[in-house]
């Protein structure tokens, strides 16, 4: 049976449960506590929208790294929940749990939900609180970390210098000017992770082309005309965004015609003696 469709993603939530973490506190795996989580919720199968790892970690309240403790038995008669161990947090979308608690994972619903998970297997789990203490709805479908360096990209995103939004480092340079048929070079440089830029010319993004160049790294971004021209005249606007968030920084290029200049080459210089 096909998906449901996903709800519209919510504002991503950054110390998302102080008001859980209260009641996430002091649980620990043994069977007593294990017999008091009989609650489960119903477990929405949600499509895949978002494409990134980053956008699955920032649009989760919690991001834990677990252990299945326990899975239905009968899918088909039984709500799609699980128990599961909490073997890694970080600090950012802890949600206030520790390792080592036991937490339940569901909302998948009476069908057999879109992913499965597998008893004593590793999996990130992404999840937003309910209103009942240590039970979860999951955000996104787990996934399992025996992939390659999963968990190792979840630390890098969840870093408590990169999860932010980005800020540009300094406005740029404002105003810019060149001679006709000169070089132009505009720069824009950024703090932040998982950084896109985008360039726009008095409000219409520019793309790279046979006589402009745009040249992006991590952190920086530079547009060059070898050969300026007078229409190349405006306002430049550099666009650096993440996941989180955007900013952006305008500087107002002048193009000089070639009419109100001599060409270097033909300006002589000649001493003067005054008597």
């Amino acid at each position: 049976m096909p998906c449901s469709i996903a709800p519209q993603p919510r504002e991503p939530c950054r110390n998302a449960t102080s008001d859980h973490r209260a009641k996430a506190g002091g649980m620990r795996l043994d069977s007593v506590h294990l017999s008091m989580l009989v609650i489960g919720v119903s477990f929405a199968c949600y499509s895949p929208s978002l494409k990134s790892l980053q956008d699955q970690v920032y649009k989760s309240a919690v991001v834990i790294e677990g252990k299945v403790q326990s899975t239905p038995v009968n899918v088909s008669a039984e709500r799609y929940r699980v128990h599961v161990k909490v073997l890694d947090v970080w600090p950012l979308n802890s949600g206030g749990l520790e390792r080592e608690q036991l937490v339940t994972v569901g909302e998948f619903g009476s069908e057999a939900p879109c992913t499965k998970v597998k008893k004593n297997h590793k999996y990130i789990f992404f999840m937003d609180p309910t209103d009942e203490p240590l039970v979860f709805k999951a955000s996104f479908a787990p996934r399992d970390t025996s992939v390659k360096s999963l968990k190792k990209d979840v630390g890098k995103i969840l870093c408590e210098d990169c999860a932010a939004a980005p800020k540009l480092k300094q406005p740029m340079k404002n105003p810019i000017t060149v001679d006709e048929g000169g070089r132009l070079i505009v720069k824009c440089g950024a703090k932040g992770s998982s950084l896109s830029f985008r360039w726009f010319k008095d409000g219409n993004e520019l793309k790279k082309s046979q006589t402009l160049r745009i040249k992006n790294t991590s952190r920086t971004s530079k547009l060059q005309i070898n050969r300026a021209k007078l229409e190349d005249s405006g306002n430049y606007t550099c666009v650096v965004e993440n996941a989180l968030g955007k900013d952006n920084s305008t500087g107002t290029v002048n193009v000089q015609s070639s009419e109100y200049y001599l060409p270097k080459q033909h300006v002589k210089w000649h001493k003067m003696y005054i008597v």
